[in-house]
């Protein structure tokens, strides 16, 4: 569990499912119209799955659940935590949330020894592609996978 402020980050139980697929539910719909009506690939996930494995993080802040993310060993990076899903409900989004989970997520990382971070977004999130790199991830590629143009990322945590 990470505490910084007003906020915890902590693994999710299914007490936050209910939470949690309203707020991805709600980040990402507004991404449907530019993929063509078809649905980003995490409002598709089976988040009861997700927190069962301990796979995903709830973000807390005035004991609600404003974001989440997921978090998991890459099986395509040696010594990487791979990030599935970041998302904040819409309410809280422009207040730093993102960028305090993926600081969690490279923290998760180096408590595992790992030396880098991996992800991915699609092409038409934009907003996303220009987070990751302003936030030190470097794109390494562009490609098709399940369905969807993506964008991948690593970050080399040294």
């Amino acid at each position: 569990m990470s505490s910084t402020g007003a906020t915890t980050i902590r693994l999710a139980s299914s007490s936050d499912l209910p939470a949690t697929s309203t707020l991805v539910s709600l980040a990402y719909s507004p991404y449907i119209p530019r993929l063509d009506g078809k649905f980003p690939a995490p409002m598709t996930a089976d988040y009861a799955s997700l927190i069962n494995s301990s796979f995903l993080y709830s973000l807390i802040a005035n004991e609600t659940v404003i974001g989440c993310i997921s978090l998991c060993a890459s099986t395509s990076h040696d010594s990487a935590l791979e990030i599935n899903n970041l998302a904040i409900h819409p309410s809280s989004q422009g207040k730093g949330y993102g960028k305090l989970l993926l600081a969690f997520a490279e923290d998760v990382a180096k408590e595992k020894a790992l030396e880098n971070c991996c992800l991915y977004t699609n092409i038409k999130m934009v907003e996303n592609v220009a987070l990751y790199t302003k936030l030190g991830y470097k794109e390494i590629g562009r490609w098709s996978e399940d369905g969807f143009e993506r964008v991948f990322f690593v970050k080399a945590l040294n």
